[in-house]
C-alpha cells in the first residue's frame, strides 16, 4: 500500500498509509514526503508495533498537519504564472496557473511533493521547452511568508537556482528574485494575477492594480519599469520588505541623533 513519510523521529519514521492509518517503520534514509510501499505485517509485529505506534501518532499528526498547510507562496513569471504553495519542510503541496499559458505549462507536470528548488526549476524547463524565452527574457520570482526573514532567505536560494538553470539551458534571460508582503498573496488573488506581478505593479511601477496593467504581460511590465528607472537617479525601493527594514533602519538612526544633540547641549 502506498504511504507517505509524514514524520522522522531518530531510527523510526512514520508513514501515513492510503487507508488514513499511521504505520512505524525503520528509517531507512528517508525524507519528508517520500511515497514508498509498506507492507502489510502479520498480527504479531502489528502488536509489537501498536505500542509505539500510539505514542508517535501525536507527533506523526502534527507532521501531517504540518506537511500540508502552506508555509510559503512562491510565485514565478515569464509570461506564464504559477503559483506554488509550499508547506514548512519547502516541499510543493500545491501547484496554480494563473493565467491560460501557466494551466497548460503545468497540466502535465508533477510538481507536488517536489523540493521547491527543484520544482521551480522544473518549471522553468518546461517554460523553455514551450518557447516562451523566445520573445521574454523575464524570469520574476516572489517569495511570500508571514516570516519576512525566511521569504528573504527562500527569495535569494530560488534565484541562486534559478540563475544555476538559466545557465545550464543556456536560457538568455534576467533573474530577479524578491521576497515580498504575505498580504500580497491575498490581494493578488482579487485580480487573479500571481503576488510577483502584483509586486511589479504596486512597488515597482508605483501604480494601482487595474484592469489595463493586470493584463499587461511581465515583458510589458517590466519593460515599462526598467523605461522609468532609466529616467530617474532614484534607487530601486520596489522590494517592500527591504524599504520597511529601511525605514526602521532610518528612524533609529534618527532617534540615536536626536538623542546625542539632546546629550551635547
Amino acid at each position: 500500500m502506498k504511504s507517505v513519510v509524514v514524520e522522522i523521529k531518530g531510527e523510526n519514521a512514520a508513514f501515513l498509509k492510503d487507508d488514513g492509518t499511521v504505520v512505524i517503520k525503520r528509517n531507512k534514509n528517508y525524507s519528508i514526503g517520500d511515497v514508498v510501499i509498506v507492507r502489510e505485517k502479520s498480527l504479531a509485529k502489528k502488536l509489537k508495533v501498536a505500542v509505539a505506534a500510539a505514542m508517535f501518532f501525536m507527533i506523526a499528526s502534527v507532521g501531517v498537519a504540518a506537511y500540508e498547510t502552506p508555509y510559503y507562496y512562491v510565485s514565478l513569471d515569464v509570461n506564464p504564472g504559477i503559483l506554488l504553495k509550499v508547506n514548512l519542510f519547502e516541499k510543493v503541496i500545491g501547484v496554480e496557473g494563473v493565467n491560460q499559458d501557466a494551466v497548460q505549462i503545468i497540466q502535465d507536470l508533477d510538481l507536488k511533493n517536489k523540493g521547491i528548488e527543484t520544482a521551480l526549476c522544473n518549471a522553468i524547463e518546461r517554460i523553455k521547452e514551450k518557447g516562451y524565452f523566445i520573445q521574454n527574457n523575464n524570469i520574476i520570482i516572489a517569495a511570500s511568508s508571514k516570516n519576512n526573514a525566511k521569504a528573504q532567505q527562500l527569495a535569494q536560494r530560488l534565484k541562486d537556482a534559478a540563475q544555476d538553470e538559466v545557465t545550464d539551458e543556456g536560457i538568455n534571460a534576467d533573474v530577479d528574485s524578491r521576497g515580498i508582503g504575505y498580504e500580497m498573496v491575498q490581494n493578488a488573488k482579487q485580480w487573479n494575477i500571481t503576488p510577483g506581478k502584483y509586486n511589479i505593479i504596486t512597488h515597482l511601477l508605483k501604480e494601482e492594480v487595474n484592469d489595463v496593467n493586470a493584463a499587461q504581460s511581465i515583458k510589458e511590465l517590466m519593460s515599462r519599469y526598467k523605461t522609468n528607472k532609466g529616467s530617474h537617479d532614484g534607487s530601486d525601493d520596489g522590494e517592500q520588505i527591504q524599504e520597511q527594514t529601511q525605514n526602521q533602519s532610518n528612524g533609529n538612526q534618527n532617534d540615536n541623533a536626536n538623542t546625542n544633540n539632546k546629550g551635547k547641549k
